[in-house]
């Protein structure tokens, strides 16, 4: 008889140790989808964070800021064209017949 009790308890302790893993199981997969969405959250509130921490221009340095840029980018088209008209001027000069020039092409 005693035997019969010891299989039973044996029986009994593999029966709870079968639920307590299949709960440890949806307890690790709660666990992992947790930790998965603060891997994608973690980035995201890192940014808001670090956004708070920004200093922003007034309207009035922003206004400067444009200008500065519109200004740089007139000079620099003014550059590129000027440097464009003096190109195309040389291939002319170097290709005409008319100046004395010899044709390299």
């Amino acid at each position: 008889m005693a035997k019969d009790q010891d299989k039973l308890e044996v029986v009994n302790d593999t029966k709870l140790t079968e639920k307590q893993d299949k709960a440890d199981k949806k307890a690790g997969k709660k666990t992992a989808k947790k930790k998965e969405k603060k891997k994608i959250a973690n980035p995201i509130k890192e940014m808001l964070s670090e956004l708070k921490k920004v200093t922003w221009p007034t309207r009035k340095e922003l206004t400067g800021y444009c200008i500065c840029v519109g200004v740089f980018v007139v000079v620099m088209a003014i550059v590129v064209w000027l440097m464009d008209m003096g190109s195309a001027e040389l291939i002319r000069l170097l290709t005409d017949s008319k100046s004395g020039l010899p044709s390299l092409f």
